[in-house]
């Protein structure tokens, strides 16, 4: 009887871990598509209108140990973003 009841205890914790993996993974995959589909919609007007990031990038090396020149660039982060 305790054997029984240790199985069923057993499938039961398993079964309850298998559908909060499920859950998950299918709210994972929801948010990709949200966000893929963001995205697509603001590039639908052209690069210009793509979203960006701006980072900060050394123009110079500073050499002589002198803190590194530095310039603002824009990177696309759209889905024509990784095209040469």
């Amino acid at each position: 009887r305790i054997r029984v009841s240790l199985a069923l205890l057993a499938g039961t914790v398993a079964a309850g871990g298998l559908i909060a993996w499920l859950y998950a993974h299918f709210q994972r995959r929801r948010r990709e598509e949200r966000a893929r589909e963001q995205l697509n919609r603001w590039c639908e007007q052209g690069p210009a209108k793509e979203p960006v990031v701006e980072c900060a990038v050394p123009v110079e090396h500073g050499l002589d140990r002198a803190e590194p020149e530095m310039d603002a660039v824009e990177v696309p982060v759209g889905p024509g973003a990784a095209e040469p």
